[in-house]
Parts: C-alpha cells; structure tokens; sequence
C-alpha cells in the first residue's frame, strides 16, 4: 500500500511538473501582442467601432494568470463626435492557478483599474450611441449543462478592487440634460466570504438640470455571509457636500453614520 501510494505521489508530482513546465512554455514564446491587429480586426468585424490600443498587452501565466492591459479606446458610434465611447489607461487582474486545479478554490489578485472613462450620449433626435453595441446577435443552440456541482463560491477570495481615476458621461441633448460622475475611486481591502471588507469610495457628482454639483466620500466595513445569508454595512460613513442654485442657502453638508444588517433568511433589515 506504501508503495503504491509512493508511485501515485511521483505521478501526481510529474503532472504538476509537466504542468509548470507548459506554463512557462507559454509564458516564454507567446507574445499577446503580437496579435493586436487581430484584436482590432475582430471588434472592427463585430461592432464596426475602432479599437486602438495604445498601451502594452501583459500575460503571465505562473504561479499567477495574470493579464495587463494597457491605455485602449474604443470609438464612438457614427454622428457622435471624435471623442471615444470608452476608453481606460490600465485594467490588470490575476488568478492563482494551483489552488484553481487542485482545491477548486478561486484566488484573485487585486483587480486594477484607472483612467476608465464612459461616454454615453443621445442626440438631438433621441439615438443614443451605444444601441448598436446592445442589438441582439444570432441565438445559438445552449449547450448541454453538466452535471457537474461547479466551483463553491466558499472558496471565493480576493485581494480587492482598486479603481481610481474613473469617469461616467451622460448628455442627452434630445432633453437638454447632462451627468457627469467624475474622480471616481474605489478602493476595498482583501474579500473573503464571512470575513469583513474595508470600503473606501469617492466622487464628484455633476447636472445640469438641476444645475448642482456634490462630493461624495463613503467609508464602510462590509461582510458577506452567504451561507447564513446576512450581509452587514458596519463603522457606515456617508458624507454629501452639496452646492448649487437649488440648494438651500446655496451650499449644505450631510454626514450619515451607523450600522445595517440584512438578514434575507429573516427578511429583515436593522
């Protein structure tokens, strides 16, 4: 019995190394971007937009599988301007994949992004610039679901989110109204199910109808119990600072602090 645990090991430990030894393969001889004018080709073919990727394409794939993205635009639909419909300077994540092989368990890495800007728009005769990007494709035949139980979402774990330097755009001129969501940061500590998440938000908020403008700051601890089905906001840290014409006196600050717990098993919220 000893010895044919011992030849099960050494075969389970020459996989693995067969394993790493592709993976760097991999990592050594494949360039993504070598492949940028397919990249662009493709969204070209799919959507008719113009892609452009200014930045580097980054792939790693040992002991991480990790993807880099650098500074890329997407162009804007036809009759809305010059400026890109979306656009980003950097978007990075990464899997851990023995844990994924061998235990089934997900770890990420922090996932990263900065400098994303969305543009969203509708004209002066109510079409908006991103229809042609939600039409509806062909349906395809569903392939047949396995009967397999899947990954358990117990095993999630993240290092955070960071997103800094993000924007939002919406101006309709069909209505006369613009939004804008502008400074945008994110940041969240490591999220592990049942364990508590620090979560750090900022904004600036904008309209022109009403014309007024806010900042927002939002600090919390958040935790996640999905199998007792209760999520809690603790150590909650609102504050609004609101100005504008239609604002009282011109200008007023809110701050809300507290605690909320949602027991969905309970239906009840305190």
């Amino acid at each position: 019995m000893g010895k044919l645990l011992k030849v099960l090991l050494w075969i389970a430990g020459g996989i693995v190394g067969l394993v790493v030894v592709a993976l760097a393969a991999v990592a050594m001889f494949f360039d993504p971007n070598d492949y940028k004018d397919q990249i662009v080709k493709a969204v070209k073919d799919e959507t008719g937009r113009e892609l452009t990727i200014k930045g580097d394409l980054e792939l790693h794939v040992f002991p991480w599988l990790a993807v880099g993205i650098g500074e890329m635009q997407l162009g804007n639909a036809e009759g809305f301007g010059p400026q890109p419909m979306l656009e980003f300077k950097e978007i990075a994540a990464g899997l851990r994949l023995l844990p994924l092989i061998f235990t089934q368990s997900v770890e990420l890495r922090t996932i990263k992004v900065d400098g994303l800007t969305v543009r969203l728009a509708v004209n002066a005769e109510g079409k908006n610039n991103w229809d042609d990007l939600s039409k509806p494709k062909e349906e395809k035949p569903e392939a047949p679901k396995s009967e397999g139980g899947g990954f358990s979402l117990t095993s999630l774990n993240v290092g955070g989110v960071a997103i800094t330097n993000a924007n939002l755009a919406y101006d309709d001129a069909k209505a006369g109204t613009a939004y804008k969501v502008e400074n945008l940061r994110l940041e969240t500590g490591a999220l592990a199910l049942g364990e508590p998440m620090p979560l750090d938000f900022s904004c600036l908020l904008t309209s022109t109808k009403p014309d007024v403008a806010a900042d927002v700051k939002l600090a919390a601890q958040i935790t996640a119990d999905l199998a007792g089905k209760v999520y809690s906001i603790d150590d909650l840290v609102l504050g609004i600072s609101a100005r504008g014409a239609p604002i009282p006196a011109g200008k007023q600050d809110v701050t809300l602090a507290g605690d909320v717990r949602f027991d969905q098993g309970q239906g009840a919220v305190s």
